[in-house]
């Protein structure tokens, strides 16, 4: 029965053990007896409010690492895998921005060139609101003409720099299509800007949450005479 309690209590200790972080410093230890005396050791020179400020100090200089490079934390920690992961997919991220970027201002180019060429545009100053309307309408009078009707007198074009005359509405649909393509290229661009900036902060978390402070191992090995030693390490990463 003795025999049994001392079993679960070992378990139970090196569960314990086994939930401590990582640390880089090992010191060895041969017997219990030391273990108790440097674990005193450990708690008079870290006592608890001084504990709990070195892990909070810890936690904030990965999370600052990895909030300015995803991975950067982690890899300081020697979490390599998870360090990787975040790292590329950062790299993913920006790329696939830049890709949508690009394409949006290729497609804007197109659609105003192609307002220029068949709707005779001057592309110069013209704000966004212009190249939406341009393209629910055929020409100018017909836009002035509804603006009449609703007595939106205001949001007329009477200036003949904003003139346009498309050749055909088939044309003019095409010139839409092209338009809403770049629109649709540059939300694909914002909304991968906010998944950039959510790998930052998941990879500071993450890296703050695994900043170890505490590291100590069991090691279970034979002695001479085949009795089973047990060896403590106990580390403290500064």
């Amino acid at each position: 029965m003795n025999l049994r309690y001392g079993h679960i209590i070992s378990l139970i200790m090196i569960f314990l053990f086994c939930r401590v972080l990582v640390a880089e410093d090992i010191v060895p230890f041969n017997n219990l007896n030391d273990f108790e005396k440097e674990m005193s050791f450990v708690r008079d020179r870290y006592g608890k409010g001084d504990k709990d400020k070195k892990k909070k100090t810890d936690s904030f200089k990965y999370f600052i690492r990895s909030f300015i490079v995803p991975g950067w934390g982690e890899y300081k920690l020697g979490r390599k895998k998870e360090a990787a992961t975040f790292f590329i997919t950062e790299v993913s991220l920006i790329a696939v921005a830049a890709g949508f970027s690009y394409y949006s201002s290729i497609r804007e180019d197109d659609y105003k060139d192609l307002a220029a060429l068949k709707a005779g545009v001057d592309p110069s100053g013209k704000d966004e609101r212009y190249w939406v309307d341009i393209a629910n309408y055929d020409n100018v009078e017909d836009y002035n003409a509804q603006r009449n009707i609703d007595r939106d007198f205001n949001n007329r074009y009477d200036n003949p720099s904003d003139f346009w005359d498309w050749s055909s509405t088939s044309v003019r649909k095409d010139y839409d299509d092209i338009r809403i393509s770049s629109e649709d290229g540059n939300t694909r661009f914002f909304y991968t800007i906010g998944a950039i900036a959510l790998n930052h902060l998941v990879s500071a978390i993450n890296a703050s949450y695994r900043a170890p402070a505490l590291k100590t191992e069991i090691i279970q090995s034979l002695d001479d005479t085949g009795h089973v030693n047990h060896k403590l390490m106990l580390s403290y990463k500064f």
